[in-house]
């Protein structure tokens, strides 16, 4: 079989003979010539332009390139034994918990039953004495009632509705059904009933239902991107652990019913609601001499989630290891199809295809905030894959490759399934090396109509057809705006806290200047920016390294408000004598003065800057550029930068919340709520302080909706400021935006800045 090397990836691609002579794509999206071979071909690879298509299959060839039958992998009688165990004991545990609400039930009716001694008591006191002890003979049943309605509570609880998601059709993708058809049969697995499709960088098998587990109903996931940026080989070897799944009748319904359980055990000891919100703020709102009846409630329901937490972990511990083995054992049907050299070049490429994806995200709700809606999800996730560095990409893939993950997963660590598969040595039974998206029926067509589905203007309407943005539209805006940020960085040398500093000067709009004039103002500017930037440079360096040290210090402090000790190598950017609250606020005095002296040596550098922009601008002017826009511009930036300047430490209350929320899925000590609290209060009330300074900018662009200003167009209100995830979501959503005008207006002056200069006839300097 002929082998080619793709120019954009350098990957070996084998290509059936039959196949000489016409195009292919490479997973990367390289399109690559297969030339017609006489001898062993040398690996050599000619790309071919843009528009050419992969190759061409037909349904038949495509079938006929999977394999009769492969071989089955069967669980040993033990480990089907053991999950059933698991699952019995998972089901005993709420039987357990319902146990605890009649033995809360019965304290109390045996409390007024047998301690009659409390009425004669009660006959004889007086006065004060005669209310503590009827607040005392009713403070069981105050107590009980409310515990076991915080008991009772979460067995009513509603469970999320499942959505359909966005449903393939038989007649509309026949092929796809086939495969997947075929692809079961060989594998001896059961065929699901329905394919959704999805834009997540993943494929997921399940029951369709909690009546699946009688019926059989099962329900395949296919993330788009897969079919985009995997070979066939890869994908179908995807498809064929998710059948592996589907095969594993028992297991399947066992790890559901387990799943299930734990689902529900840590919405119960994690998740707070208006309830729990109410108890403690009544609690705390009364008299001591009342409230204590409402305190011991409070106690009673934390001692009873202590107890479902430990019924929690029980299940975890019995359950966690069998799922791995789940994952272990539906990996071999992979390796038997694609092979274990595969098996471990899919799991690279999955890694690539999500961090491609998260850049997408933020891309795309940008995009989506300025009213434009890619029209292909899938190709703008490839894209962004695409633009990766290869040194972080070779980073963040060694990273994956090494990750442990915690004994509370249920999947097994990357470095652990490669390990397991090359022992198999298996070199797999299908080796057609096509894109997967061959199987799909006009996959552009495809992801086009997923998308409208899927994305939402900012105005909340599902977009019409012909009211997408072709992703390459898009894909060259981002690049324009990558090339006008990279002006901004050659005219300014910042980073976004030290820009701000260029727009400080309250220069004034006079035209009155000649272009002689302006030309020899930005020349004196330029000059003067190139005699201070070797220390402003080093400034803006030490700079960088205090904001690292702040943020490892504000995490540091939270640690140290639970009581927890810092251990060796964690955050290396703090001295060793950082051990406490106290030395953290001498350490915190000390990177300000620090601060303080490295911001002074920006001041000529800002000052210069801030000269030759406002010269450049005014010159443009001169020579006839759009006043209205170059003003707005201006403004814009000069109204946001006292919001850029408090943003750091605002995003370190971010990453307080992020630590928060890792400890808080372990651990709902008082304290734990109490600190999560106090960062909720503070991120709101530091929100509210940038929102109203953004609030006092017109927005400067093209906007879908009318919006009064720029904080408007970037968040238009709180979903609830009371819920420490939404408060998270809603500020990182601002968060993303903010920057991204920010960046954008700098790209932008930017622009006109070297545009002028280059009228002038002054040749571009590197900052």
């Amino acid at each position: 079989m002929p082998k080619v090397t793709c120019s954009g990836c350098s990957r070996t691609l084998k290509v059936p003979d039959e196949f000489c002579g016409r195009k292919a794509k490479c997973p990367c999206g390289t399109t690559i010539a297969v030339p017609v071979f006489n001898t062993p071909p040398e690996t050599t690879a000619t790309v071919a332009s843009p528009e050419e298509t992969a190759i061409t299959l037909n349904a038949k060839e495509l079938l006929a390139a999977l394999p009769e039958t492969l071989p089955r992998v069967r669980s040993s009688v033990g480990y089907r034994l053991a999950l059933m165990l698991v699952a019995g004991v998972m089901v005993l545990l709420p039987l357990l918990y319902v146990s605890l609400i009649f033995a809360a039930g019965y304290a109390v009716y045996w409390h007024y039953a047998e301690t009659t001694w409390f009425a004669s008591a009660f006959d004889q006191a007086r006065g004060k004495a005669k209310v503590m002890v009827g607040l005392a003979y009713a403070a069981p049943a105050v107590v009980g009632g409310i515990l076991i309605l915080f008991m009772l509570k979460p067995l009513f609880r509603r469970r999320p509705k499942s959505e359909e998601g966005f449903l393939l059709d038989h007649k509309t993708q026949p092929l796809v059904f086939d495969y997947v058809n075929k692809l079961c049969d060989s594998l001896g697995a059961p065929r699901p009933q329905k394919i959704r499709i999805d834009d997540r960088v993943n494929a997921s098998a399940g029951l369709l239902s909690p009546s699946s587990l009688l019926t059989n109903k099962l329900v395949l996931t296919i993330g788009l991107p897969l079919a985009e940026g995997l070979s066939l080989r890869q994908f179908s070897g995807v498809l064929a652990h998710e059948f592996g799944h589907f095969s594993q009748f028992w297991a399947m319904r066992c790890f559901w019913i387990i799943e299930t359980v734990n689902e529900w055990f840590r919405q119960v000891t994690t998740e707070r609601d208006h309830w729990d919100r109410k108890l403690d703020e009544t609690a705390s709102g009364l008299d001591l001499r009342l409230s204590w009846v409402l305190h011991i409630a409070r106690l009673m329901v934390w001692i009873v989630r202590k107890i479902l937490t430990v019924f929690r972990y029980v299940g975890l511990f019995f359950s966690r290891r069998l799922a791995r083995q789940m994952e272990f054992d539906a990996d071999q049907f992979e390796i038997g199809l694609a092979g274990a050299a595969e098996f471990a070049a899919t799991f690279d490429r999955m890694s690539e295809l999500s961090l491609g994806a998260q850049l997408a995200e933020k891309a795309t709700t940008q995009f989506l905030r300025e009213g434009s809606v890619p029209d292909n999800c899938a190709k703008f996730v490839l894209y962004q894959t695409g633009e990766l560095p290869r040194e972080l990409l070779n980073a963040y893939l060694d990273a994956t490759r090494s990750e442990s993950v915690p004994w509370t997963s249920t999947h097994p660590s990357q470095a652990e399934r490669i390990a397991k598969a090359q022992q198999s040595e298996a070199t797999g039974k299908f080796e057609l090396d096509c894109l997967a998206s061959v199987i799909f029926d006009d996959f552009t067509a495809l992801c086009r109509e997923f998308t409208r589905q899927t994305y939402r203007r900012a105005d909340g309407r599902m977009p019409a057809m012909d009211e997408l943005t072709s992703v390459d539209e898009l894909i060259a805006t981002q690049q324009e705006r990558r090339a006008r940020y990279a002006q901004a960085c050659r005219v300014l040398l910042h980073s976004d806290i030290t820009a701000a500093r260029w727009f400080e000067s309250d220069l004034t709009w006079d035209t009155d200047s000649t272009r002689e004039d302006l030309v020899a103002e930005i020349k004196a500017a330029r000059k003067l920016q190139q005699t201070h930037l070797p220390r402003t440079v080093e400034a803006g360096e030490g700079i960088l390294d205090i904001e690292r040290s702040f943020d490892e210090a504000n995490v540091a402090r939270i640690m140290f408000c639970f009581g927890e000790k810092r251990s060796k190598g964690m955050f290396p950017s703090l001295p060793a004598s950082v051990i406490s609250d106290e030395t953290i606020d001498v350490h915190a005095k000390e990177l300000n003065a620090r601060k303080r002296i490295l911001e002074a040596d920006l001041e000529p550098f800002a000052q210069a800057s801030a000269q030759r922009i406002h010269a450049a601008l005014r010159l443009s002017i001169v020579l006839g550029g759009k006043t209205e826009r170059i003003q707005l511009l201006w403004n814009a930036m000069q109204a946001m930068r006292p919001a850029v300047i408090m943003v750091p430490e605002f995003e370190r209350r971010l990453t307080q919340m992020e630590w928060l929320f890792a400890r808080l899925s372990r651990d709902s000590r008082p304290i734990v709520l109490e600190i999560a609290e106090i960062v909720r209060k503070a991120t709101v009330d530091d929100f509210q302080q940038i929102y109203g300074l953004v609030a006092e900018t017109p927005y400067p662009y093209k906007f879908p909706v009318p919006v009064e200003h720029a904080s408007a167009a970037l968040l238009r209100h709180f979903t609830d400021q009371k819920n420490i995830m939404a408060v998270y979501n809603d500020v990182e959503r601002y968060r993303s935006g903010f920057w991204q005008l920010w960046r954008r207006l700098q790209g932008d002056i930017g622009q006109i800045v070297e545009a002028a200069e280059a009228k002038a006839g002054l040749a571009p300097i590197e900052l």
